[in-house]
């Protein structure tokens, strides 16, 4: 590389037309790019973009370059210019464009720019990568989407079932959408699959209190109390009580209560 650049650099200093001028330096960011000088092959580029010299084919696919390398930098906000300019002349933009559209937009926090890309890339592709989803899931949740978000968290389950912790974030959408029934269908799921740590199941335990059905509430928290899943505590004996005293169950509230009063 380090001798491309030497012949490309020696080349710009003879006496040259403005078009054999765009060219070496088209070639020059090239090198740079690929020796790893990303600031130094950014500087190339805007010089061969400079006075739109090239074919308009070059011109087209250095936009992309130039946007990709600028993005790699970090230089989000610059990135843009060149990649909203490639896109408006390419007849069709392929997955990895609209990804890095939609990485260039979650940097900038632009996130309904952002989820319109995303959504495109996952279509396009036959595998999209796990960590699509979950940036076009951000893309929602930053945004305040969470019916969106709640759509996203769906397509996530099915393809990673044993997730655990898609499955609480999911219930926590419904919950924010103000879906309660929702939310305990979700999490009523998770622990048939074996998902629920203990705070998990107390969230199913007081959803079924919040939503009038009492006695699941108990049945649930005497079997995982006895299974050793939620511990004996001062706490949960009282609220098994008052669980079965709720769902008229007078003789098991009795027996909680009769537990409770020996502590």
């Amino acid at each position: 590389y380090r001798g491309a650049e030497n012949s490309l650099n020696d080349l710009l200093q003879k006496d040259i037309n403005p078009y054999e001028r765009a060219l070496l330096n088209q070639m020059l960011g090239y090198v740079y790019n690929a020796d790893g000088n990303h600031d130094q092959a950014v500087s190339a580029f805007k010089k061969a973009l400079a006075d739109n010299l090239l074919p308009q084919n070059v011109i087209h696919d250095l936009q992309y370059t130039l946007a990709q390398v600028l993005a790699q930098e970090g230089k989000y906000q610059e990135a843009l210019d060149p990649l909203l300019a490639w896109f408006k002349s390419e007849k069709e933009p392929q997955a990895e464009a609209h990804l890095l559209a939609a990485t260039i937009y979650y940097k900038l926090q632009d996130y309904r720019d952002l989820t319109d890309h995303m959504e495109q890339a996952i279509r396009m592709t036959a595998r999209p990568d796990q960590s699509w989803y979950e940036m076009l899931l951000a893309g929602y949740y930053q945004g305040g989407d969470f019916i969106h978000a709640a759509d996203v968290l769906e397509r996530m389950i099915v393809l990673y079932p044993d997730h655990r912790d898609y499955w609480m974030q999911l219930a926590g959408m419904y919950q924010k959408a103000q879906q309660p029934g929702k939310t305990l269908a979700v999490l009523e799921l998770a622990l048939r699959r074996g998902l629920l740590d203990e705070s998990g199941i107390m969230q199913v335990v007081r959803l079924y209190l919040n939503q009038h059905m009492p006695r699941q509430a108990a049945i649930l928290l005497q079997e995982q109390m006895n299974k050793g899943t939620i511990a004996h505590s001062r706490d949960n004996i009282e609220l098994l009580a008052e669980s079965w005293l709720q769902a008229r169950e007078y003789d098991r509230a009795a027996t909680a209560f009769t537990e409770l009063a020996t502590l």
